[in-house]
């Protein structure tokens, strides 16, 4: 668990972090500071969960390990947000890499289920499937993409499936995760502080 420095007065948004280890993802050391950075720039709450490498790459709309645990997390974290210092209203669902691909298939299953709601899918260098029938009714998106357009290929394929079903995209490309990780956490403290918000978004002192 990650928390801000200051707990806002009013309960801040909650970010379900999913993160795999598999091969090519960000590592530990990086998400964990990438977090930390995120935490005081957007005044959120953060639960971090992770896996070991899955059995293949997670596929939108497909039952792949680690998704059914991925989607108990994000339940126990919609029923006990209040507990944490989050509104669970505001609950919104990230992860990089291989941990992107399971936050969207995530996404799908929250909808199928009709809960618990997403307020924002925050999916850095996704792997997923181009499924754009898969994608109506979502909840809004900021995908993130680094390095040449071969290794982006995915993110750009899933905002524009996105958009199609008229999804709400916004687009954060880096030219590589050096950049993405120095950056990152200011460019999308926005997005995450105005997911769902009821109250006006403070700023940082």
């Amino acid at each position: 668990m990650y928390w801000p420095p200051v707990i806002p007065p009013h309960h801040p948004p909650l970010v379900v972090f999913l993160a795999t280890h598999d091969p090519g993802d960000w590592t530990s050391a990086a998400l964990d500071r990438l977090i930390r950075r995120l935490c005081p720039a957007a005044d959120t709450v953060v639960l971090a969960a992770s896996w070991g490498a899955l059995a293949g790459v997670p596929v939108v709309g497909v039952p792949v390990a680690g998704v059914p645990a991925a989607v108990a997390v994000l339940e126990w974290a919609a029923a006990h947000a209040a507990e944490l210092d989050a509104d669970p209203e505001r609950l919104l669902v990230a992860g990089a890499a291989a941990g992107g691909g399971l936050a969207a298939a995530v996404a799908c299953a929250a909808r199928d289920q009709g809960w618990p709601p997403i307020a924002r899918q925050v999916l850095i260098c996704p792997r997923v499937s181009d499924w754009p029938s898969r994608y109506g009714g979502l909840a809004p998106a900021t995908i993130v993409t680094t390095g040449s357009a071969l290794a982006a290929v995915d993110g750009r394929r899933y905002a524009s499936g996105l958009r199609q079903v008229g999804v709400e995209v916004d687009e954060l490309a880096y030219p590589d995760r050096v950049a993405a990780a120095e950056r990152l956490p200011l460019d999308i403290s926005t997005a995450v502080r105005a997911a769902g918000a009821t109250v006006p978004p403070t700023q940082n002192s």
